[in-house]
């Protein structure tokens, strides 16, 4: 292909490796799918690699993946976040990093694409157990979003609200950091300090004419995971606990709310059902809301994680097993969800006596002929990965 530079220097180095074998295919397959989408091919063959135990390899694929995005798509920031996005599914989490800074660098505080790669990139270091790069990703992203909020001409848009929610999300990241290394001084002030930014965004009028207008309670309340960072804290004060178990009990009451005037949304029964499954509060009413997401959304790997965890409040080790492996098996490289289904495995054996079912590994796919096609033909064009991934922008449970 004349039009492409790198595709002679990138089939010399799969012919150099004789990728053909290590996907199990042929030459002929391969240069079909290599013209049809390479990226997909070079992470495909990263992760035959990386299974094999050749971790140099691997390494040396997904280098090419990222020359080709940035000799392609430098300056588009919704190509690199796309891009991460990829890297992140197929657990290359440094090559993701990568991405989703370099998106975050050259796209505007007003985009959506600089608030998706900012929540997308502190959620994979929260999934990865790295509460403090979480925490540090939100506060680098404070100072441009506040600019970007001034120049924002109405106060409903997610501009203009995002400094108040990601300063929320730093502190209650920061307090998981503290609870990490022992320090519950510094864990307390960090939860209070996100408590305290609730109740300044709350004080907005905007927000409560919003809330109104929803049929919602005019409380801006924190979020899911804010909650349940409070309930966790070990020993609180009573006049701590009491708040928070008032927060839960008004958290609960306002998005059954939203459920009732949303009834075809995953988003509030899921949150309903995290929140509860983690604190406090009507077990079965969880539960039935964490079915309801899945069934709205069956391939949303959080929905049936936040079910498998509904499911062990209930003390149904069984289900809940069942949940977190398919959880797992939808997102294999999320160390998070991995280590809530040890610890209901774990409950299930303790329980059962017997052994636990364990997640499929996952099997490498195989490059078949690209149908509909002559396999003689040189004018199929290759197609870059391009803008995609998560539609909605991500916000916390």
């Amino acid at each position: 292909n004349t039009r492409d530079p790198s595709l002679p220097a990138l089939t010399d180095w799969l012919v150099e490796q004789k990728a053909w074998k290590v996907l199990q295919t042929d030459p002929v397959t391969l240069a079909e799918h290599i013209a049809s989408n390479r990226t997909n091919v070079l992470l495909m063959l990263a992760e035959a690699y990386r299974d094999a135990g050749q971790a140099k390899l691997s390494d040396a694929a997904v280098l090419k993946v990222l020359e080709l995005v940035h000799g392609s798509a430098s300056g588009n920031s919704s190509y690199h976040y796309s891009m991460a996005m990829k890297l992140q599914s197929c657990g290359f989490v440094s090559a993701a990093e990568r991405e989703f800074r370099k998106a975050i660098e050259l796209s505007q505080a007003t985009s959506s694409t600089f608030r998706r790669a900012t929540s997308s990139l502190a959620l994979m270091f929260y999934e990865q157990g790295d509460f403090l790069k979480a925490a540090q990703v939100y506060e680098a992203s404070l100072k441009p979003l506040e600019t970007a909020a001034l120049a924002s001409t109405n106060p409903r848009s997610s501009a203009a609200m995002a400094p108040a929610l990601y300063r929320e999300r730093m502190h209650t990241h920061y307090a998981l950091h503290w609870a990490s290394v022992g320090d519950r001084v510094k864990q307390r002030e960090a939860l209070e300090a996100a408590l305290a930014t609730t109740s300044a965004l709350d004080s907005t009028s905007f927000l409560k004419a919003l809330n109104r207008a929803k049929n919602l309670a005019s409380e801006t309340l924190p979020s899911a995971d804010t909650l349940i960072a409070c309930y966790q804290l070990p020993d609180p004060p009573p006049a701590f606990r009491e708040k928070i178990l008032k927060l839960i009990k008004n958290q609960v009451a306002k998005t059954r709310s939203e459920i009732a005037v949303s009834q075809r949304s995953p988003i509030p029964r899921n949150r309903l059902a995290w929140l509860v499954a983690n604190t406090e509060g009507d077990l079965d009413e969880a539960l039935r809301a964490a079915k309801e997401a899945t069934a709205l959304q069956p391939n949303n790997s959080s929905y049936h994680d936040t079910l498998g965890h509904c499911f062990f409040a209930k003390g149904d080790f069984a289900n809940a097993v069942k949940s977190q492996i398919r959880a797992v098996e939808m997102e294999p490289y999320n160390l998070g969800m991995r280590k809530s289904l040890e610890r209901f495995r774990k409950a299930y054996e303790k329980e059962t006596g017997q052994p636990a079912p364990k997640p499929t590994p996952k099997k490498q796919p195989k490059l078949k002929p690209i149908p509909n096609r002559s396999r003689a033909s040189n004018t199929y064009q290759p197609t870059p990965f391009g803008p995609g991934g998560i539609e909605i922008e991500f916000f916390p449970r």
